[in-house]
């Protein structure tokens, strides 16, 4: 029960995640017109920074308690109402403040799931198996809701939505914490973690996080509305990782997840290549295949496996990190004007470098 608990309250999330990533960059593309490339790197950047404070999220979930930190995640609700109603401009400060509320719930949710499954790859790609298709179900509603009410009904239903997931958690057992001190938790969780593993991960999240949010705006441009972008962008795309997730569980188990992550960021510079160079109906249905579930394994397991399961919110807070501390990047990438033919190339560096790293780390 509490599996089905845990796997709805993420499917949830990823549903509220999933209405704010479409909304939000058809928004800007709508506000903004040209300006859109850049702008949408400064609102990446306001999203990420946030996650960078995770460890210190999931050190508070393992000494007092996941779920009750998680639950402040509740917070959101009455902020992303509120995006609905301020000038555009203003929208990356309140998607600051979302994402570190969001920051102490999907730190503490991942930390409870991490330590239920103790390190099996095989349970996480069933567990999550419905979070990519809540994302896919989110990704339609911003086309189905901005018809009817423009806008504003799009941001309300997200805050209802964002609201509703952390208050699930009430039906899960809560852990007590006492995992230690909170200094002691973060050096028994910390002094296990190779320098290559952590940097390669920081290096493809950089290069992913920031080419796939400023190619969101070309798919945008390519499907020519927003039901189309929801719909391709979002639903197709997930459905396809819903189905992809439960092999990548069993990979991973099978290889090591150091040498999994490798080869799939090698993937991915192969694949945003033949990407970047195409467009029209080639470029939607390359958009479909599902080759983030295996990034997500690999990662997550190669870092679970390696701590102790009393500190698994740590090791969320960790990822969590790892991921928004490559958005630091972005804020000098908005300063510099950065668009679509430069991102292609810098994650196309940083990713031969993380996987360079990752090859030489699996095998040692």
């Amino acid at each position: 029960m509490v599996y089905f608990i845990i796997g709805f309250v993420l499917a949830l999330d990823a549903l509220s995640f999933g209405v704010w990533f479409t909304a939000s960059r058809a928004y800007v593309r709508d506000v903004f017109g040209g300006e859109a490339y850049t702008f949408v790197v400064l609102l990446v950047a306001a999203e990420s920074i946030a996650f960078t404070l995770s460890p210190v999220a999931g050190v508070l979930g393992d000494v007092y308690g996941r779920v009750r930190v998680a639950l402040l995640g509740v917070l959101r609700a009455p902020i992303a109402v509120l995006m609905a109603f301020v000038d555009p401009t203003f929208i990356p400060v309140l998607a600051f403040l979302s994402s570190l509320l969001s920051v102490l719930f999907y730190t503490n949710v991942l930390g409870v799931l991490l330590g239920l499954i103790r390190g099996s790859g095989r349970l996480y790609g069933l567990i999550t198996i419905a979070a990519p298709l809540g994302y896919g179900v989110g990704s339609i509603i911003p086309g189905l809701l901005e018809p009817v009410g423009g806008y504003k009904l799009v941001f309300i239903f997200l805050g209802v939505v964002g609201g509703l997931a952390p208050l699930m958690l009430l039906l899960a057992p809560s852990n007590p914490g006492g995992a230690g001190s909170p200094l002691g938790v973060v050096v028994r969780a910390f002094k296990t973690m190779p320098l290559r593993l952590i940097l390669a991960i920081i290096l493809g999240n950089l290069a992913l996080t920031l080419y796939w949010n400023v190619m969101s705006i070309k798919l945008y441009e390519v499907t020519g509305s927003l039901l189309a972008f929801g719909f391709i962008g979002g639903f197709l795309t997930t459905i396809l990782s819903t189905m992809a997730r439960p092999l990548a569980g069993v990979v991973v188990d099978r290889f090591k997840a150091d040498l999994a992550l490798a080869i799939v960021l090698l993937a991915y510079a192969i694949y945003n290549t033949i990407l970047f160079y195409t467009t029209g109906l080639v470029f939607m249905l390359l958009w479909l295949i599902p080759l983030y579930p295996f990034k997500d394994v690999a990662q997550t397991m190669a870092l679970s496996r390696r701590v102790d399961q009393s500190l698994q919110a740590s090791v969320a807070g960790l990822l969590n990190m790892l991921w928004g501390l490559a958005s630091l990047a972005y804020v000098l990438a908005y300063a510099y004007g950065i668009g679509l033919m430069e991102a292609f190339y810098i994650q196309l560096i940083l990713l031969i470098i993380a996987s360079t790293l990752l090859m030489r780390l699996a095998l040692e």
